[in-house]
């Protein structure tokens, strides 16, 4: 997250958790897939999709309104860093611009 997206590299990740490079790569076909998937972990780790479908059992706007802001305090704080990679890649990167 220090040195954003340009600056490390797949090598760098695969040193830092003790893997090949194509060992990476075999799951990944890139370095911007490989963040997604981070981003999309974080997602199942705080159950983003229960906290969202919460709303819909909410009875009043407020109530729905107040969760939604809840959910979005604690989804923006796990996936932040992930996603600020992704978006810093968009323009070089065609899996990052569908994200």
């Amino acid at each position: 997250m220090e040195r954003g997206h340009y600056g490390v590299g797949v090598e760098d990740v695969a040193r830092t958790v003790g893997v090949s490079r194509q060992a990476i790569y075999l799951h990944f076909k890139s370095k911007s897939e490989l963040v997604v998937a981070m981003a999309e972990y974080a997602d199942e780790l705080i159950n983003v999709l229960e906290l969202i479908q919460r709303r819909e059992e909410t009875a009043t706007a407020i109530e729905a309104l107040d969760l939604g802001v809840r959910a979005y305090g604690i989804i923006e704080l796990q996936i932040y860093d992930a996603m600020r990679i992704v978006y810093s890649a968009r323009q070089s990167d065609e899996v990052a611009e569908a994200v």
